[in-house]
Formats: C-alpha cells, sequence, structure tokens
C-alpha cells in the first residue's frame, strides 16, 4: 500500500492525466463482464461444495446441502477469494486499456493526505457508534447471528479472515468505488448521483443480510463514497471498508 504523504494541496496529489476514463456508457457495458466474472466465480464455488457434499452424503437432496452453504464459513471464503481473484485483475486490466491514463490516475490509487484520513477514520467511528446504537435500540440481531454462524463453521479460520479484512473490501473498492465511480461522475448523475448509485448497488450485493442491514451498509456506502469524492483518493474509502470488516469479525471473534 502507498504510505500516507505529507499535506500537499489536492491538485498536487496526482498529475492531471493526458486522456479521460471511460464514458459513462462505456463503464456501464464493461460493469457487466465484471459483474459476470463475480457471479460465476461464486457459482462455480457453489457447485464444487456441492459436489463434494454430494460424495459425502449421498442420497440428501441437492437443494437440502445447498441450503446450508448459506451459512458454510469455509464456502463463504473460498467464494469471496475466488471472486476476488477473478474480478481484481479484470478491473485492472480494463482500467489500463484506458489510453492517456495510468492506473493510479484512473482508480486514484497514488497518494493521500493523511490529515483526510485522520478525519474520515474518526467520522467512520461516529457512524459505527450509531450504527451500534440503533442496531441495539431496534432489537435487531440477524446479522451478527449470521456472522457467528460463518465464523463457527469456517473451519479454516486464517481464510476467513483473509477473504473478509482484505479480498473482498480490495475487490470491491476498486470496483465500486474506482472503476465506476471515476467513469460515471462526469456524466449526468454527478458526483452526488454517483455516490448514491454506487451506495445502492454496492449494498445489493449483500442479500445474505435482511433490508435492516442492507439499508445501514447502503449508509456506510454513502460514507465511502462521500469519502472517496472528498478525499480525492481511493485509498481512504478502502482502508475504512478494511476496518468496518476488521471491527465485525473481530467483535464476532471475541463473543467466541
Amino acid at each position: 500500500m502507498s504510505s500516507p504523504q505529507p499535506d500537499v494541496p489536492e491538485r498536487q496529489a496526482i498529475p492531471p492525466p493526458l486522456g479521460k476514463p471511460w464514458s459513462p456508457g462505456a463503464t456501464l457495458a464493461l460493469a457487466i463482464p465484471i459483474a459476470g466474472v463475480w457471479v460465476a466465480a461464486q457459482i462455480a464455488v457453489a457447485l464444487a461444495f456441492l459436489a463434494v457434499l454430494g460424495l459425502r452424503h449421498p442420497g440428501v437432496p441437492t437443494m437440502d446441502l445447498a441450503a446450508g452453504l448459506e451459512t458454510d464459513g469455509l464456502h463463504f471464503a473460498l467464494a469471496v477469494l475466488a471472486s476476488a481473484a477473478l474480478t481484481i485483475p479484470l478491473v485492472l486490466l480494463l482500467a489500463a486499456l484506458r489510453r492517456g491514463m495510468s492506473l493510479s490516475q484512473y482508480l486514484r490509487l497514488d497518494r493521500f493526505r493523511l490529515r483526510d484520513l485522520v478525519l474520515w477514520v474518526l467520522v467512520f467511528a461516529a457512524f459505527v457508534a450509531v450504527s451500534e446504537w440503533i442496531i441495539r435500540w431496534a432489537g435487531q440481531d440477524s446479522a451478527e447471528i449470521y456472522i457467528a454462524e460463518i465464523y463457527r463453521s469456517a473451519r479454516f479460520t486464517p481464510l476467513l479472515w483473509l477473504a473478509v479484512v482484505l479480498a473482498a473490501p480490495i475487490a470491491e473498492e476498486l470496483f465500486f468505488r474506482g472503476f465506476l465511480f471515476e467513469g460515471l461522475r462526469r456524466s449526468w448523475l454527478g458526483t452526488a448521483g454517483t455516490v448514491l448509485f454506487t451506495s445502492a448497488t454496492w449494498s445489493l450485493i449483500h442479500l445474505q443480510y435482511d433490508l435492516f442491514f442492507i439499508a445501514l451498509i447502503f449508509c456506510l456506502g454513502l460514507l465511502l463514497g462521500w469519502a472517496r469524492a472528498a478525499s480525492g483518493s481511493l485509498w481512504i474509502p478502502l482502508i475504512l471498508h478494511v476496518l468496518n470488516n476488521l471491527y465485525s469479525l473481530s467483535l464476532t471473534a471475541l463473543q467466541g
């Protein structure tokens, strides 16, 4: 990871690019194969698990075996790692194919200001505190139960930590707040509309949770998008995303 740099004027953070990112239409068109690869990887891992389970439990209906995959921690970790391993290089390739812009310029991966990181970590901490209060007030614990089941059934927990804390944030931020964000913010959506769009689409890939927690994820997406827009760096939302997943999984581990 690039290390934080001394405070410099925002305009000097990354040299002005010679070209422009893919157009909004091209960005959305290119997002389709990225999403397709992500889904295909998930399906491939699920089919492999079903094949192994079918051999271990002959006679058990496939639908019953498939239902158990939803809370199987090892399946979850491998599915996340497989989709990340395929989508990360694909996003980088599609960004690199655009002439006149380096990967750092396209995805805003060059440098960030330390004071921006400190500010957004504090904002994120406040968001977590408010979210926890809302969850307790509303008596909603379905997400905590789901994560606990995933953790208990992970079988090899380092793989789960790798998937949740690193692989998922890197893949999702490169795609949503990186590739999609840069390609759409110059459209009629503008920056505000792009933050809303990327937050909404990002929240929809978390359908394992109920509507209450999907709404919270959408709000977190707004925070990440706002951080991306205000700081001009993808590193800021990426670090916040890592911290969020680290906090969630650590809380589960501590609660046993």
